[in-house]
């Protein structure tokens, strides 16, 4: 019996996972969207809203880690759910976090996970085809939002509002372009004749 090629492999795999990257990107859409709309709420309600996006998109993260484990990232992707779902669930239980503290924790949690995202993406560069593009620009544009958020903590309720709308808008593209991608790469993979 022999053992399934490669591509195979990755047929298989990128059929099986494809979506989780694009519902992530919905969600995050979604929230960049409602961050542009009522950018000059309150700063509770975005760290609410903040909270409730990490901790969905953490738990997927989690998840999609686990269904692809044994492949290049998985395991980053696994620590970033962890580390996006924990800062999750401290946004949502302490809502009254000041403006600077959420800047700066928002800006390590982004640091930490475009470096992630970046190298997962170049590691996985052979089996990805030109999807490890997106996942760069991906860890690219999360690294620089959270530099920015660490380098200036003292931006305004409001500036913080569209930023993060911006981010959560180009990093949602970026996933459901990614998982539109895999899911090109799962339905050209040939299964060779047995």
């Amino acid at each position: 019996m022999s053992e399934p090629s490669s591509t195979n492999v990755v047929s298989a795999l990128a059929k099986d996972v494809w979506y989780y990257a694009v519902i992530r990107g919905a969600v995050a859409i979604v929230f960049g969207i409602l961050a542009l709309v009522w950018p000059d709420k309150v700063l509770p309600t975005f760290v609410l809203l903040l909270g409730i996006f990490w901790a969905v998109d953490g738990v997927l993260a989690i998840v999609h880690g686990i269904r692809t484990r044994g492949t290049p990232g998985a395991g980053s992707e696994i620590f970033f759910g962890v580390l996006g779902a924990i800062a999750g669930v401290f946004l949502i239980v302490r809502p009254a976090v000041g403006t600077e503290i959420l800047l700066i924790v928002a800006g390590v949690w982004a640091i930490i996970g475009g470096l992630i995202l970046a190298i997962s993406a170049v590691r996985g560069r052979r089996s990805l085809g030109a999807a490890w593009t997106l996942g760069l620009a991906f860890g690219v544009i999360t690294l620089a939002f959270g530099i920015f958020l660490v380098a200036a903590p003292d931006v305004a309720a409001t500036t913080f509002g569209v930023l993060l709308g911006i981010y959560a808008l180009l990093a949602g593209i970026a996933l459901v372009l990614i998982g539109l991608s895999v899911r090109a790469i799962g339905r050209s993979a040939q299964t060779p004749a047995q």
